[in-house]
């Protein structure tokens, strides 16, 4: 009896070791088994992530493509503030003998000019943005028939040359040139 005995207890150890075995094997598989999934979601999270990456290397390039375009405008705004330096650069620049000619020509002082033009909003080509009223902020009279103007609208900002004749005391206005900035 006591060799059973001890049979009895000894398999009894083996199955509680054999129980604390399994227990911690099945638990070690769960830890294992979450950290798996764990790492499944932050896998899908880098696919996110690489979509996203995606995406913003897209719109790099569509703002490269952007830069590359204002770049040219610019240079074409250049070429036309170059041309149109070249024609303020050809005309005779009023003096103060100018100034007074003009005043005995007709014209009874450069204030009329400067007022036509004032209330010819008409006379700048483009419209404003952003909620903005385009007007002259600087008039230049270069001569008995030249004005050189830079209007803006708060937000762009332009210049133009202007042509006038004086036709019964009436101020007539022609656009030369006009350009933004």
């Amino acid at each position: 009896m006591k060799k059973q005995n001890i049979i009895i207890y000894a398999l009894a150890f083996l199955l509680i070791l054999t129980s604390f075995y399994l227990f911690n094997t099945w638990s070690e598989l769960n830890r294992v088994s979450l950290e798996n999934e764990n790492l499944i979601e932050k896998l899908g999270s880098l696919d996110e992530k690489q979509v996203e990456i995606e995406g913003l290397k897209n719109e790099i390039v569509l703002l490269k493509d952007d830069n590359a375009l204002m770049q040219n405008e610019n240079k074409l705004y250049k070429n036309e503030d170059e041309k149109l330096n070249n024609l303020i650069d050809k005309l005779v620049i009023m003096d103060i003998k100018g100034v007074w000619k003009v005043g005995v020509d007709g014209l009874k002082s450069e204030n009329k000019i400067i007022n036509d033009l004032i209330s010819r909003t008409e006379l700048i080509p483009y419209e404003g943005v952003l909620g903005g009223t385009m007007g002259f902020i600087e008039i230049f009279l270069l001569n008995d028939r030249w004005v050189y103007t830079v209007f803006e609208d708060g937000h762009i900002v332009g210049s133009s040359l202007l042509k006038y004749t004086e036709n019964e005391d009436i101020l007539e206005w022609e656009i030369v040139e006009s350009f933004m900035y």
